[in-house]
């Protein structure tokens, strides 16, 4: 009885957890950044979402490696809201190699699908393609 009671209550358990997902899930890495009419092309940045969690990842050519900083994200109505844990000095450093003034940021999102992310923030357009 136990068992047919426990594969009953699976499916719904799976269901459970899909809740969780986002639109966002995966790995997006960052295409270009359009400017005041300026379209710069970009390939070392990556934006990763999995569930309510974020990794911003920066491909370092001189010392080939991947600094990370992690935290977690939001969304709703349209914006993206993403808060970085900046806690130790190398976190700190991270954001002096981005375009970011602070820990915290909100995007308008422009367009999610399968293939393709489009935010924007500050007068910039982000374009980042699924990885």
């Amino acid at each position: 009885m136990m068992k047919w009671a426990l594969l009953l209550l699976l499916p719904a358990l799976w269901t459970a957890c899909d809740s969780h997902t986002t639109e966002f899930e995966g790995r997006w890495q960052l295409a270009q950044v359009e400017s005041g009419g300026t379209v710069t092309p970009v390939d070392t940045v990556w934006y990763n979402f999995q569930t309510s969690l974020f990794q911003y990842q920066i491909y370092d050519r001189a010392s080939d490696s991947y600094p990370v900083l992690h935290g977690y994200h939001t969304y709703a109505d349209g914006v993206l809201s993403i808060e970085l844990f900046q806690q130790s000095e190398s976190e700190q450093a991270f954001l002096l190699r981005t375009d970011w003034s602070s820990p915290f940021r909100e995007f308008k999102v422009e367009k999610l699908d399968g293939k393709q992310l489009i935010l924007s923030d500050d007068g910039k357009r982000y374009i980042f393609r699924k990885y």
